[in-house]
């Protein structure tokens, strides 16, 4: 789980400290199932209409399921913002073709980059990766049981994009980012 804001640090560094530490240990509870605290396929398909498609859709029922997910627990649905989406793909394709490790690098300049065109109070971002046979779900679920995924996806938020990318030996990368206008 990241997350970040307009408003002064809420958390002492030693907080923060322990922050970081559960973050670890999500990683290796979890594995490969996701990690918390942004399009093309990177697969051997990149520009195969069918699969941008496919992961188009998968973008989709991730929101599906995750506004499912407030839903029940009365929370304000999530709105598809396509800029956000873009970030997500860009960070999602980033970490399933190797540029960058799997997690949270570059979440400021994401944010950053949100912002030139919406406004912002906090963001925060949860990330993904498995090759699970439905895993969409399977990374829904791993945020969902992790306490930081889960205060991301029950926070404040109104706007959300979500990229999934794949890598050549089938894992799939999942970005989502939080937004609070």
């Amino acid at each position: 789980m990241i997350t970040k804001t307009n408003r002064p640090d809420p958390l002492p560094k030693d907080q923060w400290r322990c922050c970081f530490i559960g973050f670890l240990c999500c990683i290796l509870l979890f594995g490969a199932v996701g990690c918390s605290g942004d399009g093309d396929t990177f697969s051997s398909r990149t520009g195969d209409s069918e699969s941008q498609d496919e992961l188009y859709e998968m973008e989709q029922d991730v929101l599906l399921q995750i506004n499912e997910y407030r839903q029940s627990q009365f929370l304000s649905l999530l709105r598809w913002n396509e800029t956000i989406a873009d970030y997500c793909r860009t960070h999602s394709l980033n970490m399933a073709a190797g540029v960058v490790d799997f997690g949270h690098d570059g979440f400021d300049d994401r944010v950053d980059g949100i912002a030139q065109t919406i406004s912002y109070e906090y963001a925060a971002e949860n990330v993904a990766s498995n090759n699970y046979p439905d895993p969409v779900t399977t990374a829904v679920d791993g945020w969902l049981n992790s306490p930081g995924h889960l205060a991301n996806i029950e926070g404040d938020y109104n706007l959300t994009g979500i990229g999934v990318a794949q890598d050549e030996d089938g894992v799939y990368y999942f970005t989502q980012i939080f937004i609070r206008q």
